[in-house]
């Protein structure tokens, strides 16, 4: 017997997609104005070190840092896009890629808001990263329950190849092919 796709799976894998995408054009957009900067500090030029410290990462530290948490965040925005068509597209590992990727983006998330709360300087606004901070988690938890629904975990139980059934031949028809 085939297995029909949930429809709860097609709306999550297009969903997954779709939020990476946004993160990170919002990502990008947000760093838009120090992201050379930040590379080149974190890469161990002083001169682009003094460029950041009206950003508060003067240190090079600071800006290793940042570009380490921008590198995380695009890898985990990778992952959701391959999660998101394997769900899509009902690839066995794609359950267990989402919960996966859902777990380390509540991890980044939280550790993103702690050191947006611990190393910002006081004069700097935070609300911006600490709202998408919060969309993250909400989506990487909404992520993780959908994928453990019963329809979800009913269609990952057995066979995932949509085999086209086999023909079945009628007794007026076996007669007429002989």
């Amino acid at each position: 017997m085939q297995r029909q796709r949930p429809l709860t799976l097609l709306v999550m894998g297009l969903g997954c997609v779709e939020f990476a995408v946004v993160y990170v054009f919002w990502l990008l957009l947000y760093r838009r104005t120090d992201l050379a900067a930040l590379v080149a500090a974190a890469l161990g030029n002083s001169d682009a070190v003094a460029g950041l410290q009206g950003r508060g990462l003067a240190r090079a530290a600071v800006a290793r840092l940042a570009v380490t948490h921008l590198l995380v965040e695009m890898a985990l925005a990778a992952l959701l896009v391959w999660s998101g068509v394997g769900l899509v597209a009902l690839w066995r590992a794609a359950r267990w890629s989402a919960v996966f990727t859902a777990g380390f983006s509540i991890a980044a998330a939280l550790l993103h808001t702690w050191g947006l709360v611990s190393l910002t300087p006081p004069d700097e606004p935070v609300v911006i990263p600490l709202l998408m901070d919060a969309v993250a988690v909400l989506f990487a938890i909404v992520l993780l329950g959908t994928m453990f629904l019963p329809d979800v975990s009913e269609a990952y139980a057995g066979e995932l190849e949509t085999v086209p059934p086999q023909p079945t031949v009628l007794p007026e028809q076996r007669s007429a092919t002989r």
